[in-house]
């Protein structure tokens, strides 16, 4: 399991109830939806579709995911991600002797 977070949710000691239903509170759709994308596949989902503002937001709300459910892979793939993000949307200053 990618997420020991989840796990202990799931099956062990956090395990609420029966174990059916895990509440996710304070994520948007589309981040829960990129979040599963990567626990099944090992990836994080295409976003070409997204324009660079919609793409940082994602990203940087995955980062907070990741940290959240202790899925170190992702908060990788995702702060590398994040530094792209945000080096593209600079201006880019030369520095000169």
């Amino acid at each position: 399991m990618r997420s020991s977070v989840f796990k202990a949710e799931l099956y062990g000691p956090l395990r609420y109830g029966e174990g059916r239903f895990i509440a996710i509170e304070d994520m948007q759709p589309a981040v829960f939806k990129a979040l599963l994308h990567f626990i099944y596949t090992d990836s994080l989902p295409s976003m070409d579709d997204l324009d660079q503002d919609e793409n940082k937001e994602i990203v940087k709300n995955l980062l907070v995911a990741a940290d959240r459910y202790a899925m170190d892979r992702m908060k990788s793939i995702s702060s590398l991600k994040m530094y792209y993000v945000c080096n593209l949307s600079s201006p880019r200053i030369a520095w000169r002797r």
